[in-house]
């Protein structure tokens, strides 16, 4: 009891003194002093004041302690100055800034619940409008149809901020199905009404929604005249001009302006008004942004400036985006180890989360840290997996590049099995591969179609193609052309980079193509610049052709017209009986007749054949025997061996 007592003394003094200031000090002494109505007004205070200074985790856990007061506080409304509707919402609002997603929702859920029966038809608007978002997340036709029940009760009352904010959260899930058209309606009538209340904020941000609209249309006038009417727009609101920001660097990061996002990104980000915050949701968005574009600009080094300094600690939801970001760069810089470090982490945030398209995201990025590190099976499982999800919950709009790097990693996969000769696992890679074909024609729009990706899609899809051609075998050089092409007009170097790799390792596996692979290398090696693994791949290639990549040789004749440039025996790691092997490889002998030719078992032959491949860098018994022609290493000598 003595204790209560000087607990309340504190807390009036401290009140006296310090006020707002030290109101969560207060509240904490109000708690022991068993005052639940005192400290019910103290946490609100408490709450408000860290949102003004974006401390999320702070905000949301001061509101969820104020929602726990409410019942035990006499007369709770007075004392708290706000309805217990508003605290929900203001606290699943804090809780998704956090970085806690599920919490965020179960609280909304938890709102509905309680208060949707008694309550009035705009805070009916208000809790459908929050609960939709969150359910949209996890399956677009519930999100749908709590969303529809807001606009429905909405459109009966004079127009209110959330049932704006409704509408805007309805067309995005309308653009995750791809029904653009209606999304473009709902855009107009949340435009409409923003004006008609005059919520400058959200008037300005619908338009931005217009201009992406019009922008995946092909209407440049369009997306123009609403990013200007945007502009003309001051809501002197940091948190508002941030969230435009943000979505403006991704409108020109999706739209092709990768300078133009850069550009945008970095002047929000040092906005005296939002640069301290470095652990605000919208920070991290930007920095995502600006890095992304950073990346897809082969520009490493630069991005790196802007991420190494905040993942330098502990990884918390606050600063997830940032960390995939560096385990992004990282895998870039050639640290394998330390961008899978990253993802593990990551992974273990990601079993409870439940935003497929942050989910896709991560696993498109896994996959291709797996299939740097030599490791192709690792999450092709949990991409089939997710690739289904999105398909069946009408959320294909999200699922292109994880399409292209799934088939990416089964062709891979069917790489490694025709090289080791692995029938089983071949079989096994094509039911996959078959899984995958299913997925996409299953999707109901094209993946890679203008309408979802207006930028990508094209250089996405025709990098699928290729990958296609390589899994069933045939690795075709026009293929892998036409997708370096479409990345090189998008100024993506090293997507280029690593199409223009591919297309010369199909060349090479094929007669007289050596001197074309020659100057492709040399271009994948220069736009694969600040990619190490990249770069070293296509080093190891040249290497094994012996194509010299840093300096080119005009006019160079393909190794077939050059006897002398004949290899020796030991080229390639080559002992000489794996030499003795691959001439008769060479010949079209199978490995029987190869046996019986050099006085070996079939199994041992089929060994050497196996480490033949690997050592060339090859899948299949063709290709090793059109390198070894072009590298002079079929040529036949006085002590080969004759058939009996």
């Amino acid at each position: 009891g003595a204790r209560r007592d000087l607990h309340l003394v504190g807390a009036n003094m401290m009140a006296g003194r310090a006020g707002r200031a030290s109101a969560a000090q207060i509240a904490e002494h109000l708690t022991a002093a068993a005052r639940p109505g005192d400290e019910l007004h103290w946490r609100v205070i408490a709450a408000q004041e860290a949102e003004t200074v974006f401390a999320a985790r702070e905000a949301a856990a001061q509101w969820r302690r104020a929602v726990a007061l409410w019942d035990e506080a006499a007369d709770a409304d007075r004392v708290a100055g706000i309805d217990i509707a508003q605290m929900y919402l203001r606290a699943a609002s804090a809780a998704e800034n956090a970085g806690d997603k599920q919490g965020a929702a179960a609280l909304a859920e938890e709102a509905l619940a309680r208060l949707a029966p008694t309550a009035d038809p705009d805070m009916a608007v208000s809790l459908y409008c929050v609960v939709g978002r969150y359910r949209g997340i996890e399956s677009v036709e519930a999100g749908l149809a709590a969303l529809g029940t807001a606009i429905q009760i909405g459109e009966q009352r004079p127009s209110t901020v959330d049932y704006v904010r409704a509408l805007s959260h309805y067309g995005h899930l309308l653009y995750a199905q791809g029904r653009l058209d209606e999304h473009r309606r709902v855009v107009d009538k949340g435009l409409q009404a923003a004006r008609q209340i005059g919520d400058s904020g959200d008037e300005k941000i619908m338009l931005m929604n217009r201009a992406w609209l019009a922008t995946h249309a092909g209407d440049r006038a369009d997306a123009r005249a609403a990013l200007d009417r945007a502009e003309q727009i001051v809501t002197n609101d940091p948190v508002t001009e941030a969230t435009v920001a943000v979505m403006l660097s991704d409108l020109l990061l999706k739209s092709g302006d990768l300078d133009g996002a850069v550009e945008v990104g970095m002047r929000a980000l040092t906005s005296p008004d939002i640069a301290a915050q470095s652990e605000w949701f919208g920070i991290q968005m930007l920095r995502s942004n600006i890095c992304e574009a950073l990346v897809e600009l082969g520009d490493i080094d630069r991005a790196a400036t802007i991420i190494d300094p905040v993942t330098s600690g502990d990884m918390s939801w606050d600063l997830v985006d940032s960390y995939e970001m560096r385990a992004v760069l990282d895998l870039r810089r050639g640290e394998l180890a330390a961008a899978k470090r990253i993802w593990d982490q990551i992974g273990g945030l990601l079993a409870e989360e439940f935003d497929k398209g942050e989910v896709h995201a991560v696993l498109a990025l896994r996959l291709e840290l797996s299939l740097w590190a030599g490791d192709p099976d690792a999450p092709v499982a949990d991409a089939l997996t997710m690739l289904a999800d999105l398909v069946d919950t009408g959320l294909v709009a999200l699922a292109g590049e994880l399409f292209a790097m799934t088939a990416r990693a089964c062709a891979g996969r069917a790489d490694l099995a025709r090289a080791r000769g692995d029938a089983a696992r071949l079989r096994d890679i094509q039911v996959d591969s078959g899984r995958l074909a299913d997925l996409h024609a299953a999707a109901k729009a094209d993946p890679f179609a203008p309408r979802l990706m207006p930028v990508t899609g094209s250089a996405h899809g025709l990098s699928w193609r290729a990958e296609w051609t390589r899994l069933r075998g045939e690795h075709d050089p026009q293929a892998w052309h036409a997708a370096a092409a479409a990345w090189e007009a998008l100024s993506r170097p090293h997507r280029a980079a690593y199409a223009r790799w591919r297309q010369a390792e199909a060349l090479l596996a094929r007669p007289y193509g050596r001197a074309p692979a020659a100057e492709i290398l040399r271009a994948a090696a220069r736009q694969a610049a600040q990619h190490l693994p990249l770069s070293a791949a296509i080093s190891e290639l040249a290497r094994r052709a012996r194509i010299d990549v840093a300096e080119p040789d005009a006019a160079e004749p393909d190794a077939a017209e050059r006897p002398e440039d004949a290899a020796p025996a030991g080229a390639f790691g080559l002992t000489d009986r794996e030499h003795a092997v691959l001439r008769l490889l060479g010949q079209g002998r199978t490995n029987a007749q190869i046996g019986k030719t050099l006085f070996i078992s079939t199994k041992t032959a089929s060994v050497h054949v196996s480490n033949i491949l690997r050592k060339l860098g090859v899948a299949t018994r063709v290709e090793a025997a059109a390198v070894a022609a072009r590298a002079g290493l079929l040529k036949a000598d006085d002590a080969e061996p004759r058939p009996i």
